[in-house]
């Protein structure tokens, strides 16, 4: 969960994971996402073989906390499919104690034991009230919105794209 220079993260690889973190924003809603929802927009992005490369290093960078600017972006746990992972996002830094208690709900999420097919057909509803507390939980202690968020990753690919032309 600790976050890196933004530097080691290559320009293009960083452009595409602010824009595809910014579109599934955009889409849920949420502070919150589902690892799969930032995928869904890089796939909209990229194409052919040159996604599995790009998607390759997002996921690193992702996991690494390498994409920290403008905003912070943590991985909460580990899952056996990283399409489920939870990743959060907001405008300042969460404190450990914040952390703690996301991991802890995200670990209601994964509690008891089901099949992957029990996980995915029958708690859906828990997953979505999970992800639900967890994005008003980051909102009432950031202070974050999702719009909020946005701007500020629009903000930066402005400048990025400015950068590179």
């Amino acid at each position: 969960m600790a976050q890196t220079q933004t530097n080691q993260v290559p320009e293009k690889i960083r452009l595409l994971g602010l824009k595809a973190i910014a579109e599934a924003l955009r889409r849920n809603d949420s502070l919150v996402l589902r690892y799969r929802d930032i995928d869904d927009a890089l796939r909209e992005l990229v194409h052919g073989d040159e996604y599995y490369s790009v998607e390759a290093k997002l996921y690193e960078a992702v996991v690494e906390g390498a994409l920290r600017a403008p905003v912070y972006i943590y991985r909460l746990g580990w899952k056996e499919n990283s399409e489920d992972e939870i990743i959060v996002v907001s405008i300042r830094e969460l404190r450990k104690d914040e952390l703690e208690v996301l991991e802890r709900i995200d670990g209601v999420d994964r509690a008891g034991v089901l099949t992957y097919d029990e996980y995915c057909t029958c708690n859906f509803e828990r997953r979505c009230a999970v992800v639900e507390i967890m994005h008003n939980l980051v909102k009432l202690w950031t202070g974050s919105r999702v719009d909020m968020v946005v701007k500020l990753l629009e903000r930066e690919l402005s400048r990025l794209s400015n950068k590179t032309s």
